[in-house]
């Protein structure tokens, strides 16, 4: 099994180098509230976030580092409070 050079931490810190070699910003520290998106169905793309209370625009990408346990808990939570949670 291949292991990164540094570890987990590494491919982390070498995907921060990349984004802010291409004039990216990380924000880090902050909770998402809101992915913001725009189209429908299959066409339906993140465009930028809302963390912090304030709102961010992506130029190109939006990328993110969560595991599926984090992107799941807004959305269990979302349905839980409209009732659709079993």
């Amino acid at each position: 099994m291949p292991v990164v050079k540094g570890g987990g931490s590494g491919v982390v810190e070498a995907l921060a180098k990349v984004i802010e070699q291409h004039g990216g910003r990380l924000l880090t520290g902050t909770a998402v509230e809101r992915v913001l998106t725009r189209g429908d169905g299959r066409r339906r793309r993140a465009v930028g976030v809302r963390a912090g209370g304030r709102e961010y625009r992506a130029a190109e990408a939006v990328v993110c580092n969560v595991t599926p346990g984090q992107l799941a808990r807004p959305a269990a939570a979302k349905a839980a409070a409209a009732g659709g949670c079993r």
